[in-house]
């Protein structure tokens, strides 16, 4: 009862002190018995209608207000300002009407009157100066500016105890809430921009009660400060005001800062860790939470670079256990905030010109073991890519080497584990490619290594070699330095690497595209590079040693094919020196002579790939311009046929008897010297009789026979052939007629494939060999 007579205190007084006033009026006037003016008592008359008008418009009015301003300010506004100024009108209006009745009815007389009149004036009085009063009360910054000093008054007296602390925030929760569900952002802004104010004094204040020893009363204040911008948080973080959830959290910032400022490592400590647990509240639809929540991290992390190391060291390390552990507590926890903000603190530390190497060696700590994590744990890698982008591209465009080199370590470290996100990969063999462009010196080697190690290892994985074109660009690499015999040493065993690599995972497209790489490379060199172009044809040798005996064909196969192709290549462009081409002959076809575990297959393509180099869609002009290395060519064709005899390859061997019957007939057909095309005869008849002595099959020895039989019968075209017709006719005269016959009717019978080889005389000519032959 007495708080409501205190509430109510100046309306009672007000109501009293005009009771008092007309009862004395009335009194005076009654007791004298004044007469009544005509005029006066007209126009009381008039004022009374009037009041009576005035007054209900104004309630009318009220009702429209009092709407208008439930849906738009907070009832805290409304019910200590806008009622008690409605009450004073009402009360006022009221008792001015009454009294209107009285001096109408019974005061009839002048002092009544005049009496009433001036009521009337003062009545009309404080109905404008109290409607000017709601206009002044509802602008809306006069208001909060007021109600934000009085907070501030009660929270900074000397004796405040903990219930009226608990009141006053309360009062500002109360009055918060309003302005969130009546969805008066901009109000809500305004007041979050105020409470941002008083709260940097507040924390200022608590410092200043530590200091006079009034600490527990400090830390209780600083509580509920922290705890009041997380109820501001969570109740803005669903309303539809981007604005204002970014203005409260600019209003955090601020109060962290000031804990910076005034070196108060707990209060920061406190702050942090609490805001920062809005993490695990803020799920899947809360991203502009999260968003803002790590701008203010960034921001307070930047402040930080400027303080001590202990604060620093404490505010990454803090928050990487946070995300990490809150992120195996629930799953759709994302790391990439974390990211954003280390690497954010990373870029903000060495964009110094000084860069400050004890916080570069905490953050870089954390970033390893960060790095660590997200490679583990997978899904949150891609998200974290772009700000590891930003970082390394810091510290190359600031030429940092040292850091550079730290930095591919860590991305590249084997504990990390090889996964499959394409964009966190691109991006690590990205990274290894431009880092060794801009310096070759520093890390060429060590990077193509991780490079090849890398993308062998994700070859595994996935064969669809997606990774390929990240390779280091040898060719490049190659043409300026090939003078280098280290690095073409260290180029040459990466090469061997992949391929060795690619062999065992059994990875034939992969290793397809690395043999184009080693022929690009190839090819770019001059013939005045023979040293470097025999070191490459070397790495094609030892591949096709590594594949001519293992089960899957298509290795060998495809090596066969690219060494034809370089070979193509460098003779259409004139690159193959004297040597290299020797070179080129002898080491392609010890392939096939010396080892004796090769399949057969692998001979006679060897066989095919040596011989094609004479075939009239080729005619290499390093072979057909040389005498010398054609018949080196005759030469290595003959020892794989005698290497297929000891190893007991009868394919293999007929096979080389037909390309060497073939040998024979171009050699004719392209007038080679006598010296040339008798070599290659008396090669052909040594294995024909070596092949007899070995006891080779009676099969085989009937297909070679069809060799002489060919090339005889084509000797009986001219005459200027009669010397090697001879030879040829020697050979044969002691063999058995039969078997010469069976030979002849192999290749001529019912076959008209010779028509254009003989002219369209295969029978004439055959017969006419035949003849030759008995005349012997």
């Amino acid at each position: 009862m007495k708080e409501k007579m205190k509430q109510y205190k100046t309306e009672i007084i007000l109501t009293i002190a005009i009771i008092l006033i007309t009862a004395v009026i009335f009194g005076i006037s009654k007791y004298f018995n004044l007469e009544n003016i005509d005029s006066l008592k007209t126009m009381s008359e008039l004022i009374f209608s009037s009041l009576i008008g005035l007054v209900a418009i104004w309630i009318s009015g009220y009702f429209i207000l009092i709407q208008l301003y439930k849906n738009t300010y907070p009832m805290e506004i409304i019910e200590k300002n806008f009622l008690k100024i409605v009450k004073i009108i009402l009360i006022c209006s009221f008792i001015n009407i009454l009294i209107g009745v009285l001096v109408l009815t019974i005061f009839t007389n002048y002092v009544s009157e005049i009496y009433y009149l001036i009521l009337f004036v003062i009545n009309v009085g404080i109905i404008f100066y109290y409607t000017y009063r709601i206009n002044r009360i509802f602008t809306i910054n006069t208001y909060v500016d007021n109600y934000f000093k009085e907070l501030g008054n009660n929270l900074e007296k000397e004796n405040i105890k903990k219930d009226e602390v608990d009141k006053v925030f309360k009062d500002f929760h109360k009055f918060f809430d309003e302005c969130i569900v009546k969805d008066e952002y901009y109000v809500c802004n305004n007041i979050s921009k105020k409470i941002g104010l008083l709260f940097e004094k507040l924390i200022e204040h608590c410092n200043a009660m530590i200091l006079k020893n009034k600490e527990e009363m400090a830390e209780y204040i600083f509580d509920k400060i922290v705890n009041s911008g997380l109820y501001q948080i969570s109740y803005a973080k669903d309303c539809q005001s981007k604005s204002l959830v970014s203005n409260i959290f600019r209003q955090q910032e601020q109060n962290i800062k000031i804990c910076i400022k005034i070196g108060r490592i707990e209060w920061f400590k406190k702050y942090v860790e609490k805001i920062n647990l809005l993490i695990k509240k803020c799920q899947e639809n809360d991203e502009i939470i999260l968003d803002e929540l790590y701008d203010l991290n960034m921001e307070i992390g930047e402040k930080l670079l400027d303080k001590d190391d202990i604060w620093i060291e404490w505010f990454v390390d803090e928050l990487y256990k946070l995300n990490v552990s809150l992120k195996y507590a629930f799953k759709n926890i994302d790391l990439k905030y974390f990211g954003k903000l280390l690497t954010y603190i990373m870029v903000k530390n060495v964009e110094k010109e000084n860069y400050d190497k004890n916080k570069y060696n905490i953050l870089k700590n954390i970033f390893e073991k960060f790095t660590y994590k997200i490679t583990h744990i997978n899904d949150s890698v891609q998200d974290v890519v772009i700000y590891y982008s930003l970082y390394g591209n810091q510290i190359i465009e600031n030429q940092y080497k040292e850091l550079v080199k730290d930095f591919i370590e860590i991305i590249t470290s084997e504990k990390n584990r090889i996964i499959e996100d394409e964009k966190w990969n691109e991006f690590v063999l990205y990274y290894l490619n431009i880092t060794m462009q801009e310096w070759q010196e520093d890390f060429g080697e060590f990077n193509r290594k991780i490079i090849i190690n890398l993308v062998l290892e994700l070859s595994i994985i996935n064969q669809n070699c997606n990774y390929y074109s990240f390779l280091p660009e040898y060719d490049k690499i190659i043409k300026e330095k090939k003078d280098d015999p280290n690095l073409m040493n260290q180029i040459c065993d990466e090469f061997d690497e992949l391929f060795t690599r690619l062999i065992i995972n059994n990875n034939v497209n992969m290793f397809y595209l690395i043999l184009r790489r080693l022929k690009n490379s190839i090819i770019l060199l001059e013939q005045k590079d023979k040293k470097a172009q025999e070191k490459l044809f070397n790495l094609y040798i030892g591949i096709l040693i590594r594949t001519v005996n293992i089960e899957n064909k298509k290795f060998a196969e495809l090596t066969l094919s690219i060494i034809d192709d370089t070979i193509d290549e460098l003779d259409k462009n004139r690159k193959i020196s004297n040597g290299l081409g020797i070179y080129i002959i002898e080491e392609i076809s010890d392939v096939a002579i010396y080892r004796s575990r090769i399949k057969e297959m692998n001979v006679i393509n060897v066989t095919n790939l040596l011989a094609d180099f004479l075939e009239e869609e080729k005619n290499y002009n390093f072979i057909v311009s040389d005498n010398t290395r054609k018949k080196l060519l005759y030469k290595n064709i003959y020892n794989i046929g005698m290497s297929c005899i000891e190893n007991n390859m009868e394919n293999a061997l007929r096979n080389v008897s037909n390309r060497m019957g073939w040998l024979i007939i171009g050699s004719l057909n392209n007038s080679d010297s006598p010296d040339l095309t008798n070599y290659l005869i008396d090669r052909t008849i040594d294995l024909f009789k070596i092949a007899k002595n070995m006891e080779i099959s009676e099969k085989t020895i009937v297909f070679i026979m069809t060799l002489f039989t060919t090339v005889g019968t084509f000797c009986c075209k001219d005459p200027k052939y009669i010397g090697y017709l001879n030879k040829i006719l020697g050979v044969l005269k002691n063999d058995e007629y039969g078997r010469i016959k069976t030979a002849i009717e192999l290749r001529t019978r019912e076959n008209n494939m010779w028509d254009k080889l003989f002219e369209g005389n295969t029978q004439q000519l055959t017969q006419k060999f035949l003849k030759e032959l008995r005349d012997r």
